[in-house]
């Protein structure tokens, strides 16, 4: 399409961005999102290479003006939600990735590499993307306490968490009368509820170094292998303080299997997709929690169930793991936000080369730091380095929706799309 087509359609969306995009997504208002992926695609080409003519020439105009990476994505229409963001409707969920992927598109032409080093995990996240998918994430929760009355699944997400309410014990009722009363102790609850996000890559080398010089408190689950060649109880947490455990892993693993060790439940800095903002830990790390029978596996249920209608789904299902195939064990906990997560995924998929350039420069910085003062010197991340691609992209995507006759929906749901807003 002619530059000079794109030019007024695209200030039209932002005109409309501008009165509707961030209000309850009722069909109008769902018109921005589409039409604003539709013009891209349009005028730019493939919205994940970033090369197309037209991409250039709106990244062209932001660098002569100046634009930072914030102030781009406020022009791209990419700022934090004013209420919920409802993506029952799949088109919906497909075109925010779509604005998402077109986004790092133009920022790939005006900074790229701040936008290389997001996605690595050396340079933090753009606050747009933050705050978009800790939102969501937040709408999710508060959707499933206000679901703690209603469900017919057991939830008991708060009956761990007693010491939110100064040390007593609260059950599902009083839960959700509190959190729909009291903003400010509804805040506490998200926290809480919130084990883990947002990590740099400096702070996954600490976690990965410490496990890999068998240092500090337990981690990981041993793996069958490792129990098999150790004598050891397959299942059981590494041991820092266990001398059979110490003696399995210094004189017993080769570096590739204490990082394929490792690699079952932590990623190495720069391929960890807490780095980009997207990521959430809720409610507990302990696979147990999970179980069938375990106090946690009605609210996994839930999860699983409702979760994609605000933009979550789970990465890490166990699936790429099994059959001794290069993946993570499975993660009842994390939860990704799908349109950020998949359209970086994507636009790491398509430049691979410059990413691949990027982690061997920090894997490079990392050794080194921590070689300083060692003669012996360690390589942390050979198998890291010959293997990362199996790590970043061997996730469990959703299932496609199953097509179905059209119900109509749920009264509380738009009544939930309003639980948070950003409203004044």
């Amino acid at each position: 399409m002619s530059w000079s087509l794109c030019v007024p359609l695209y200030a039209i969306n932002l005109a409309m961005k501008g009165l509707v995009i961030n209000r309850h997504p009722t069909n109008f208002s769902r018109l921005p999102l589409t039409l604003f992926a539709l013009i891209l695609t349009l005028c730019h080409g493939s919205p994940v290479q970033g090369g197309e003519p037209g991409s250039e020439q709106l990244a062209r105009s932001f660098s002569e003006r100046k634009l930072g990476p914030a102030e781009i994505l406020g022009e791209l229409g990419i700022e934090a939600p004013r209420s919920c963001l409802d993506f029952t409707d799949r088109d919906v969920l497909d075109a925010r990735k779509a604005r998402w992927a077109s986004a790092i598109a133009v920022l790939n032409h005006t900074h790229p590499d701040q936008l290389v080093g997001w996605i690595v995990g050396s340079t933090p996240p753009p606050k747009a993307a933050l705050r978009e998918a800790e939102f969501q994430k937040d709408c999710l929760l508060a959707a499933m306490i206000g679901d703690v009355n209603r469900s017919p699944l057991r939830l008991r997400v708060i009956l761990n968490y007693g010491d939110v309410f100064e040390g007593e014990v609260a059950n599902a009722r009083q839960l959700a009368s509190r959190f729909e009363q009291t903003p400010g102790w509804r805040r506490r609850i998200l926290s809480h509820l919130t084990q883990s996000s947002y990590r740099d890559a400096k702070s996954q080398s600490h976690i990965w170094m410490r496990k890999y010089l068998f240092e500090g408190r337990s981690f990981n689950i041993v793996s069958e292998q490792a129990g098999e060649r150790c004598g050891l109880p397959a299942g059981q947490t590494w041991k820092p303080e266990s001398s059979r455990h110490h003696r399995c892993w210094k004189e017993q693993l080769s570096p590739e299997e204490r990082e394929r060790e490792i690699l079952h439940a932590s990623s190495a800095p720069g391929i960890s997709r807490h780095h980009w903002g997207s990521e959430f830990d809720l409610f507990s790390l302990n696979p147990n929690s999970f179980t069938d029978g375990a106090p946690l596996n009605h609210d996994y249920q839930w999860m699983t169930q409702h979760a994609l209608n605000f933009g979550f789904f789970q990465p890490y299902r166990g699936e790429k793991a099994k059959g001794g195939h290069a993946g993570y064990m499975e993660e009842r906990w994390h939860w990704s936000y799908l349109p950020l997560a998949q359209a970086i995924h994507d636009f790491i998929a398509a430049n691979e080369t410059r990413v691949e350039r990027a982690l061997n420069h920090q894997w490079d910085e990392f050794e080194a730091r921590s070689n300083r003062w060692r003669r012996a010197k360690i390589a942390y991340f050979p198998f890291v380095r010959s293997r990362w691609r199996d790590y970043v992209f061997n996730i469990d995507l959703p299932p496609a929706p199953t097509v179905v006759a059209e119900a109509e929906p749920e009264p509380e749901l738009e009544a939930r799309s309003d639980v948070l807003s950003n409203e004044p």
